[in-house]
């Protein structure tokens, strides 16, 4: 009997035991609360190029929703039911050196508090210090020239002067593909100056410049858009006249061949190399010796001379200005070598003799100081 009482005991206290574990482990359960809704992950990481794919996974017994979404990322799905697993896709290239970022979020119907942060990240493609930007830019009405400033890093560049209107639908990855089949490779200088012509009057172009360093990597790509002037019936013209050769000075005359035209800009040279640019390039060492405080506008319609300093050849170009300050868009010229004289008028756009060969790419020299000393009209 004492042995039935001890094992009866016994057996009561196990159950008291199992009870009070039992009991414990209800309470922790219904303390712990599992969310009902939730990502597997909550960031995602994509690499530089477009059309990188990750996943997110979604677990859910409801109606879930994604927001947020940045513009260079593409969401499979945006909302849905159910557990699921959604495809994100980059839409385009990061070209930059910055990483694109964003935060996206993840709602759910039947659980509202259980709000989801997803940060997203696509890694850039360029490296710091490998630009390549336009500088001083000066438009005529065909045409477009400008210097550039080049970072240390830049061991050669891509450039091109585009229209607006035919890379407006193309993506960045797109254009730098054009760059490097359609233009070729420049090595960086200080005293490169770089133009285009042949382009049409009144149209907006970019100027697209890509650096790339000593190991192949390249910069970001650099676009800055640029207008080439309207021309008008009546451009503030100055013409350049009767340029000949007295004894020890060059003579010519100028002429205000426009009502609209107040003034002018003049310059000369003997140089060849320097006459020898595209328009354009003329108009931009204008710009850049009237920003140098180097030559300066004229008003009267006069008679010129300059002393004879290195031979037979001698060239002086003029733009003319309005009675606003707004200067032509062409630039008038004539020159005289040995006892061949030839004076012209360019107020035919050259664009319209060139169609079908727009945007040709040129290279030209800044004028050393000596041949900038020549410029000014003595």
């Amino acid at each position: 009997m004492k042995t039935n009482f001890i094992w009866s005991n016994l057996v009561m206290v196990v159950v008291m035991v199992l009870s009070m574990i039992m009991t414990s482990c209800r309470s922790d359960d219904d303390n712990f609360h599992l969310p009902k809704c939730y990502v597997n992950k909550n960031d995602l990481s994509f690499n530089s190029k477009k059309g990188d794919v990750r996943e997110l996974s979604i677990t859910c017994n409801g109606k879930w929703k994604i927001s947020n979404v940045p513009d260079w990322l593409i969401a499979e799905s945006m909302e849905g039911r159910g557990t699921t697993t959604v495809k994100f896709t980059t839409s385009m290239s990061n070209t930059t050196s910055s990483p694109y970022e964003g935060l996206m979020k993840v709602t759910f119907e039947e659980d509202p508090d259980a709000i989801e942060t997803i940060r997203v990240e696509q890694r850039g493609d360029a490296v710091a210090n490998c630009g390549v930007t336009p500088n001083l830019i000066e438009t005529l009405s065909d045409g477009i020239a400008c210097d550039f400033n080049l970072d240390n890093n830049v061991v050669k560049y891509y450039r091109g002067f585009l229209p607006k209107s035919d890379v407006g639908r193309m993506s960045e990855e797109d254009i730098i593909e054009k760059l490097k089949n359609e233009f070729r490779p420049h090595i960086p200088s200080d005293e490169e100056l770089a133009s285009a012509d042949g382009l049409k009057p009144g149209t907006c172009y970019v100027i697209y410049t890509l650096g790339f360093d000593k190991k192949g990597n390249r910069g970001e790509l650099i676009a800055t858009e640029v207008s080439t002037m309207n021309i008008k019936n009546n451009e503030p013209i100055a013409k350049v006249e009767d340029i000949r050769k007295n004894g020890m000075y060059w003579n010519w005359s100028t002429r205000k061949e426009t009502a609209s035209c107040n003034g002018y800009f003049m310059m000369t040279t003997e140089n060849y190399d320097v006459a020898n640019v595209p328009d354009v390039c003329q108009a931009w060492m204008m710009k850049y010796a009237i920003q140098n405080g180097a030559i300066s506008e004229y008003v009267n319609d006069a008679g010129w001379k300059q002393k004879v300093n290195n031979g037979s050849f001698f060239f002086v170009w003029t733009r003319g200005v309005d009675c606003h300050g707004n200067m032509s868009g062409t630039i008038d010229w004539g020159y005289i070598t040995g006892t061949n004289t030839r004076a012209a008028s360019v107020i035919e756009p050259s664009w319209a003799k060139q169609k079908g060969n727009v945007c040709r790419d040129h290279s030209s020299r800044k004028p050393s100081p000596d041949q900038y000393k020549l410029y000014k009209v003595m």
